[in-house]
């Protein structure tokens, strides 16, 4: 405004200045957008090298921060789209409190006004959309992590139930050869004759159980 070759200034129009001030706005947004496209970046590369439980309580964070941001900016696109759609009429004399003032026009949205308002709800699009994506993103992340997790403690689970599987017929047979029996022929051989028995019946349970 206090230049004078500037369109505000050789235009004259308050609708202008208004498109002006939104514009404004929404290029301040734009750098926080693009900073918080980074921070989900930088998330998403820690998530997929080495996810831990850790990464969700920052997911959850940004997650927050851009729905607080998304709230602040769709507001603005609703507002910049009613401006382009406004159309201009006249006041009423019925709402005047003297019948003898001439009745005033309605606020007038000029068309170089619209051209403007049109780049600026583009804008307002294009950062809505973006933090929609960086939302879903990010709850895509948190479920990568929670799978993850799952699938290396099934894995370790897998692992146990295998051992467990090769050693319970052992224990059995180690338990039924411990008994205090005093009749007990089997118990006059050397430990090969254990293992002759164990090995098999563990090897019938694996393939049985598998």
């Amino acid at each position: 405004l206090s230049t004078s070759d500037t369109i505000l200034r050789r235009s004259c129009d308050a609708s202008m200045l208004t498109q002006a001030i939104i514009d404004a706005i929404i290029d301040l947004a734009m750098p926080v957008a693009t900073m918080y496209q980074d921070v989900i970046g930088e998330l998403e590369l820690d998530v997929l090298t080495d996810p831990d439980l850790k990464h969700t309580k920052s997911l959850y964070i940004a997650t927050s921060e851009i729905t607080t941001m998304r709230n602040f900016v769709s507001p603005i696109a609703s507002l910049v789209h009613a401006l382009r759609d406004h159309k201009a009429e006249p006041v009423s004399s019925a709402f005047l409190p003297d019948k003898s003032l001439k009745p005033a026009t309605g606020i007038e949205i000029s068309q170089m006004t619209r051209i403007y308002l049109g780049d600026v709800e583009d804008h307002c699009i294009l950062i809505v959309q973006a933090l929609d994506q960086m939302s879903n993103s990010a709850a895509g992340m948190i479920d990568l992590i929670f799978n993850t997790i799952s699938a290396y403690q099934n894995e370790s689970m897998k692992q146990l139930t295998v051992v467990t599987i090769i050693f319970l017929p052992m224990s059995f047979l180690t338990g039924y050869f411990g008994m205090n029996l005093h009749t007990f022929p089997s118990l006059d051989n050397n430990e090969g004759y254990f293992w002759s028995i164990a090995l098999p019946v563990a090897f019938g349970v694996m393939l049985f159980l598998m």
